[in-house]
């Protein structure tokens, strides 16, 4: 009897015990739910330039769990793929992810092109661009298992340029070959800076010393009977004012004049506002049958920026 006294009690010790360590574990502790998010691309990316959105969109998110308390960000990236198309779609992450256990906070802000994050503590990001790419981030957004993340946005944080060249039919005759257009003194190298309250900000390292050619650049100058002429576009960091007097876009152009190749330096002044994210500038460079260009400035199918024009005489 009294064995079993003692088997008794040991038991029942035992059992509470095991109800006190369960009771103490932390609720927070681990993953719960998985998170499901989907992400669509703002009006800018509809371009005249075919970005290829259509197409899956290899994209990175940052994630900071607990972001009250909590100021370091989990390195590495998430990296992710957004489902092409329009409108939003889904976010398929490389890693699954779950919402904290306890309705616990998780902030999450995505960027692109795919890249990976240096620190901890409002994270950045590392870019040397060529004209090509198109850096865009989303809102930062909190959620949670109660609340959870609504359809993340990707905006376009450079402006795009893009260039036409065109003239009557005498001057086509003329101009017969278009071998470059540069933009001048432009950035090359950016960052961008994650933050959990004011989210991504795109800066510049560096100076504005390089100089970027025209990517997909016309190969000679369209006439005005041309149903689908060549485009050429490049992608910049919008410094203040730029395509203003105080802060012009700076065009070197080479072309063939009669028989002779010039050098042309042709500054664009006057965007009323000046050149801003997200929006696109089309800018048609007329060359005339006497030897000038006459540049045009105007709204291309991004979100509407200001225009405007000018006359160049080109030097020799």
């Amino acid at each position: 009897m009294r064995t079993s006294k003692f088997l008794v009690m040991s038991m029942l010790a035992t059992a509470f015990l095991c109800s006190c360590s369960n009771e103490e574990e932390p609720a927070i502790a681990g993953r719960g739910e998985a998170m499901q998010v989907s992400a669509g691309i703002g009006e800018a990316t509809r371009a005249v330039i075919d970005a290829g959105y259509g197409s899956d969109l290899a994209v990175s998110f940052a994630r900071l769990d607990n972001p009250v308390s909590n100021t370091d960000w989990t390195t590495p990236a998430i990296d992710a793929t957004r489902l092409g198309g329009d409108g939003n779609t889904s976010v398929t992450f490389a890693t699954a992810q779950t919402y904290m256990t306890a309705n616990g906070q998780s902030t999450l802000i995505g960027y692109y092109p795919q890249a990976s994050l240096s620190g901890k503590n409002n994270p950045t990001v590392s870019y040397t661009i060529t004209g090509d790419e198109d850096i865009m981030a989303t809102e930062v957004q909190t959620g949670a298992a109660n609340a959870k993340f609504t359809p993340f946005t990707f905006q376009h944080l450079l402006t795009q340029l893009q260039f036409k060249c065109s003239g009557s039919a005498e001057a086509v005759k003329k101009w017969t070959k278009v071998s470059s257009i540069a933009v001048k003194n432009v950035y090359e190298t950016l960052s961008l800076s994650l933050d959990k309250t004011s989210g991504a900000t795109l800066t510049t390292t560096g100076s504005a010393n390089t100089d970027l050619n025209v990517i997909g650049c016309p190969a000679e100058v369209s006439g005005p009977d041309a149903t689908d002429p060549q485009t050429g576009y490049l992608m910049i960091y919008p410094v203040a004012d730029m395509g203003t007097e105080s802060a012009a876009i700076n065009l070197e152009v080479k072309a063939t004049y009669d028989g002779t190749e010039k050098t042309l330096q042709v500054p664009i002044t006057n965007i009323s506002g000046g050149a801003q994210k997200g929006q696109s500038h089309l800018i048609t460079l007329n060359f005339t049958i006497d030897g000038e260009i006459t540049i045009e400035a105007g709204i291309a199918e991004w979100q509407p920026g200001n225009g405007g024009s000018s006359t160049i005489t080109p030097g020799i």
